[in-house]
């Protein structure tokens, strides 16, 4: 007798009761195989858009990196950020600071007042020049400061500004940062 006629068999000898009992199990069987399949096809689901997102994002940065002007921009702050790594501190501070007072008076700002400020000790190969400005204050000199601190090919950064009430009026204090590399570090790279 094969398993099947078994089977058959035994189920004919089983109550009303019993086999709707079995068929009631047979039902949440298969319900919970198929809230299992629902699942895992939800997942495989999210997974795939996952991956359609990392390869969008891979061929955006893929496409960028390709882009010539991209490139060359890219190349260009790179070689801004070394333009101080063959420059001595005490060299730098005094460079900085003449290029500073050349913006000022740029600018337009009459008397300006530039001196170097005691700078935070190096980091590693990184260092930082410390320049503060104070000169009287008007918004035309001021944004044209600015401007030239931002065309400027060294990477200068404006870290406070404050503006004082004077008798003779409205005097400005602007400290600007300059990053300097060690000659080291240059060469390690």
């Amino acid at each position: 007798m094969t398993l099947f006629a078994s089977l058959a068999g035994k189920f004919k000898a089983l109550t009303a009761r019993e086999r709707a009992a079995l068929a009631i199990l047979a039902a949440a069987l298969s319900g919970f195989i198929c809230a299992g399949a629902i699942e895992w096809a939800q997942s495989q689901a999210r997974a795939a858009h996952l991956a359609e997102q990392r390869l969008a994002a891979l061929t955006g940065l893929h496409g960028a990196l390709e882009d010539v002007a991209y490139r060359q921009e890219l190349a260009h702050e790179v070689a801004r950020a070394w333009r101080w790594s063959f420059v001595d501190d005490a060299l730098a501070g005094e460079s900085v600071r003449s290029e500073i007072e050349g913006f000022c008076q740029g600018a337009g700002m009459a008397g300006a007042r530039v001196r170097l400020e005691e700078a935070p000790a190096r980091r590693g190969a990184v260092g930082l020049v410390r320049v503060e400005v104070e000169a009287s204050f008007d918004w035309q000199s001021f944004l044209a400061l600015l401007s030239a601190l931002e065309v400027s090919d060294k990477s200068y950064a404006v870290s406070a500004i404050a503006l004082r009430q004077q008798e003779a009026g409205p005097e400005l204090s602007i400290i600007i940062e300059a990053p300097t590399l060690a000659g080291s570090a240059r060469n390690e790279s």
